[in-house]
């Protein structure tokens, strides 16, 4: 049987990383294997949308807004998809 992931009960036994990822394996068997879409290879399933960090620094990702994606990539998620920036900073416009 699989333990339900609850917060308290997660933290109250000590959950690691390693057991996590063995009970959602069970629970969706195909999410940490590999997959191909239209000759692009992905790792696994686990795809991180678009989203607002607030780490971006005058129109670009920055310093704090790569160390952020770095981390995640490093953590293993399959496919990252950065939030909004600017390529050419236009004159009158801010995204902070």
């Amino acid at each position: 049987t699989i333990p339900p992931l609850e917060p308290d009960n997660a933290l109250a036994h000590n959950t690691t990383p390693q057991s996590v990822k063995t009970i959602v394996s069970k629970l969706f068997p195909n999410l940490f294997s590999s997959f191909e879409i239209k000759g692009k290879r992905f790792k696994n399933r686990l795809f991180l949308p678009a989203h607002g960090t607030g780490y971006a620094e005058s129109g670009g990702v920055g310093d704090q807004g790569f160390a952020y994606y770095e981390a995640r990539v490093r953590r293993g998620i399959g496919l990252l998809i950065t939030e909004g920036s600017q390529v050419v900073a236009l004159a009158g416009q801010k995204y902070p």
